[in-house]
């Protein structure tokens, strides 16, 4: 018997809603069939520009209507508790783009309703997603690196300030221009990606310390911050700043990352290049991967086919509400370090959110 294609309803029609799209063009046996979006002409660009077939109404008639299988909810993490809940409620799956939300309140809804079904939930995590981090992962598993004890992840550009280049309004809030009203703004949004890689590589840290601050006059939130993640006989180090005036212009293609073990160490460029130079007393081997053929795109699309593939399968997601709450664990006790000015053991992290906590250790791909 022919298996029926699966049909899927893109929730926002924003700056992201493109590389999603990209990524379900990608993937055989699913079709997009139908965007919604708080402004209807936006959901109808959109529509157009991807050959979809219909767009407008409202994501409730969508999941009421029995038109779709899936939803891929691309709208600001403020919005996603309602619209998770009665999507699972129905027995509709979800991929939701992280942050899955954005207080302890609607986290805790969001859980609730991942645990109760019938529909199963995905988080959209995709920068763990990228070939060269499923790469890394791959060499620090067959040990070539050596027992790891330091990694650093760092991304810093003028994202909030203004430049030669963006002399008006700067990179970043050209692009989502939200992100200048968000009280919580860099952890929770982009710095949540490298803590997520971060626990993907090296697993759940013991200890937390962070320091943040508001540079630009043009947000509400930080636009720097800094996190340090200590693991036992391992240290990590992620940073980022969207006010750093000076530096390699954005956009970037990745953060760049250092992994160092007891054998040797991995190096990840801005542009996504995976290094691998290991050493003994008598011979130095360096190991060179390129990226990927449009790698944002292609990252997109791997996190989607794994969302499909569990549908498809039953097999579980590797980014699934537990998974992501660890991460979510991360981002707020890093808020609770920054502004108590303390470091966080692993009972404090937990406490951040007191549900659905698992034994620790690192997922399997």
């Amino acid at each position: 018997m022919t298996r029926r294609r699966l049909r899927i309803g893109v929730v926002g029609a924003g700056n992201a809603s493109s590389h999603h799209l990209a990524g379900w063009r990608r993937l055989p046996g699913c079709d997009v069939v139908h965007i919604v979006d708080a402004v209807p002409e936006r959901a109808e660009r959109r529509a157009r520009e991807y050959g979809v077939p219909r767009s407008g109404g409202n994501v409730h008639e969508l999941v009421d209507s029995g038109a779709v299988d899936a939803l891929d909810v691309i709208t600001p993490a403020h919005a996603h508790a309602e619209i998770v809940e009665h999507a699972l409620a129905s027995g509709i799956h979800v991929l939701c783009q992280k942050p899955v939300a954005d207080t302890r309140e609607d986290i805790a809804r969001i859980y609730d309703a991942a645990v109760a079904g019938p529909g199963r939930l995905m988080i959209h995590e995709n920068w763990r997603y990228r070939s060269w981090f499923r790469e890394l992962r791959r060499r620090i598993d067959g040990d070539e690196l050596g027992t790891v004890f330091h990694l650093s992840s760092s991304a810093r550009f003028a994202g909030t300030v203004t430049t030669p280049q963006h002399p008006d309004t700067p990179f970043s809030l050209a692009r989502q221009p939200f992100f200048a009203e968000m009280d919580r703004f860099l952890i929770l949004e982009s710095v949540i990606h490298q803590l997520d890689v971060t626990r993907y590589l090296l697993g759940e840290p013991d200890v937390l310390y962070a320091r943040a601050h508001r540079v630009s006059d043009r947000v509400r939130g930080e636009d720097v911050a800094t996190v340090v993640l200590g693991y036992p006989g391992a240290t990590a180090v992620v940073d980022r700043s969207y006010a750093s005036k000076g530096r390699e212009d954005p956009p970037l293609l990745s953060e760049s990352v250092v992994v160092e073990g007891t054998a040797g160490t991995a190096f990840v460029s801005a542009s996504g290049e995976l290094r691998i130079v290991t050493e003994d007393s008598a011979t130095r081997r360096v190991d060179v991967v390129p990226p990927e053929a449009d790698p944002y795109v292609a990252s997109y699309a791997r996190a989607i086919r794994a969302f499909a593939r569990g549908i498809i399968t039953g097999a579980p997601f590797e980014t699934d509400i537990y998974d992501n709450l660890s991460t979510m664990r991360l981002v707020l006790a890093a808020y609770e370090s920054v502004d108590s000015g303390r470091t966080l053991g692993r009972a404090e992290i937990d406490a951040t959110i007191p549900v659905g906590v698992r034994a620790t250790g690192r997922v399997t791909p």
